[in-house]
């Protein structure tokens, strides 16, 4: 038996050109897409930094980082998704073109 693109990138562990058209996700959620990855990973850093100045390098320093992500990504998620657009805007308008 044959194997396909698909079945043959997983027994490889190399992506094929079938499996990269399984993974993309559609243009019409690239808002959301950008803005879980934006807020993912800003949250990520700056509740790890906050912990580590705060509490310092503790045995409990992975559940405080983890406790300090879920407090805020539910808050950063939205509003990066509402402000990111605004902002976009703002940028074209105080920007020109290249000269």
């Amino acid at each position: 038996m044959w194997a396909t693109g698909a079945t043959q990138g997983f027994r490889t562990g190399r992506l094929t050109s079938e499996m990269k058209v399984l993974l993309k996700v559609p243009a019409r959620y690239s808002n959301l897409l950008f803005g879980g990855l934006l807020s993912f990973i800003m949250v990520t850093i700056v509740a790890g930094a906050v912990v580590l100045v705060n509490q310092g390098l503790t045995a409990d320093f992975p559940l405080q980082w983890l406790k300090g992500f879920a407090t805020a990504w539910p808050i950063a998620f939205p509003v990066v998704v509402i402000v990111a657009p605004r902002v976009r805007k703002i940028v074209v308008q105080l920007t020109g073109p290249v000269t």
